[in-house]
Protein backbone atom coordinates (compact mmCIF):
# COMPACT_ATOMS: atom_id res chain seq x y z
CA UNK A 1 0.00 0.00 0.00
CA UNK A 2 1.29 3.49 -1.05
CA UNK A 3 1.97 5.87 1.49
CA UNK A 4 -0.59 8.35 0.10
CA UNK A 5 -2.99 5.58 0.41
CA UNK A 6 -2.13 4.65 3.90
CA UNK A 7 -3.03 8.74 5.25
CA UNK A 8 -5.69 8.55 2.99
CA UNK A 9 -7.34 5.10 4.56
CA UNK A 10 -6.17 6.26 8.30
CA UNK A 11 -7.71 9.87 7.79
CA UNK A 12 -11.18 7.51 6.98
CA UNK A 13 -10.84 5.73 9.75
CA UNK A 14 -10.47 8.68 12.08
CA UNK A 15 -13.16 10.87 10.41
CA UNK A 16 -15.52 7.86 10.83
CA UNK A 17 -14.62 7.25 14.03
CA UNK A 18 -15.63 10.93 15.07
CA UNK A 19 -18.73 11.49 13.44
CA UNK A 20 -19.95 7.46 15.00
CA UNK A 21 -19.19 9.06 18.35
CA UNK A 22 -20.43 12.50 17.23
CA UNK A 23 -23.58 10.60 16.09
CA UNK A 24 -23.60 9.01 19.82
CA UNK A 25 -23.34 12.13 21.75
CA UNK A 26 -26.51 13.31 19.88
CA UNK A 27 -28.28 10.07 20.58
CA UNK A 28 -27.84 10.17 23.63
CA UNK A 29 -28.92 14.03 23.82
CA UNK A 30 -32.21 13.66 22.16
CA UNK A 31 -33.01 10.81 24.93
CA UNK A 32 -32.28 12.47 27.96
CA UNK A 33 -34.76 15.18 26.97
CA UNK A 34 -37.38 13.02 26.60
CA UNK A 35 -37.39 12.90 21.88
CA UNK A 36 -37.82 9.42 21.75
CA UNK A 37 -39.64 9.84 18.83
CA UNK A 38 -37.23 12.25 17.12
CA UNK A 39 -33.98 9.86 17.61
CA UNK A 40 -36.38 7.02 16.60
CA UNK A 41 -36.83 8.68 13.24
CA UNK A 42 -33.19 9.91 12.95
CA UNK A 43 -32.22 6.36 13.60
CA UNK A 44 -34.28 4.93 10.87
CA UNK A 45 -32.94 7.32 8.40
CA UNK A 46 -29.70 6.58 8.96
CA UNK A 47 -29.84 2.73 8.67
CA UNK A 48 -32.09 3.72 5.20
CA UNK A 49 -28.72 6.55 4.14
CA UNK A 50 -26.51 3.24 4.79
CA UNK A 51 -28.35 0.99 2.98
CA UNK A 52 -28.86 3.29 0.24
CA UNK A 53 -24.77 4.16 0.30
CA UNK A 54 -24.13 0.40 0.06
CA UNK A 55 -26.30 -0.57 -2.60
CA UNK A 56 -25.53 2.33 -5.10
CA UNK A 57 -22.34 0.66 -6.51
CA UNK A 58 -24.90 -1.77 -7.74
CA UNK A 59 -27.76 0.17 -8.43
CA UNK A 60 -29.28 -0.02 -11.63
CA UNK A 61 -31.70 3.08 -12.69
CA UNK A 62 -33.27 0.82 -15.79
CA UNK A 63 -34.49 -2.15 -13.46
CA UNK A 64 -36.82 0.59 -11.51
CA UNK A 65 -38.91 0.52 -14.69
CA UNK A 66 -40.79 2.99 -16.25
CA UNK A 67 -44.05 5.40 -14.72
CA UNK A 68 -46.81 5.87 -16.52
CA UNK A 69 -49.99 8.32 -15.77
CA UNK A 70 -51.80 7.06 -12.23
CA UNK A 71 -48.84 5.32 -10.74
CA UNK A 72 -48.44 5.08 -7.58
CA UNK A 73 -44.66 6.20 -6.36
CA UNK A 74 -43.79 5.21 -2.77
CA UNK A 75 -40.92 8.07 -1.80
CA UNK A 76 -38.64 8.56 1.37
CA UNK A 77 -37.64 11.89 1.52
CA UNK A 78 -35.56 11.20 4.40
CA UNK A 79 -35.72 12.66 8.15
CA UNK A 80 -36.75 16.50 8.46
CA UNK A 81 -34.94 18.63 10.54
CA UNK A 82 -37.52 21.76 10.16
CA UNK A 83 -40.29 22.31 8.31
CA UNK A 84 -39.27 20.81 5.12
CA UNK A 85 -40.60 17.51 3.91
CA UNK A 86 -39.48 14.46 5.45
CA UNK A 87 -40.41 10.42 5.69
CA UNK A 88 -42.54 8.42 3.55
CA UNK A 89 -44.96 9.69 1.32
CA UNK A 90 -46.96 8.57 -1.69
CA UNK A 91 -46.67 10.11 -4.84
CA UNK A 92 -49.64 10.11 -7.48
CA UNK A 93 -47.77 9.84 -11.21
Amino acid sequence: MKEDEIKLKNNAILHKDNSLNRLDLSFLKHIELNEYKKSDLFAYWINDFAEYHDEERTFNIAKSGMYSRGDVIKVNLGFNIGNELGDYIIVLY
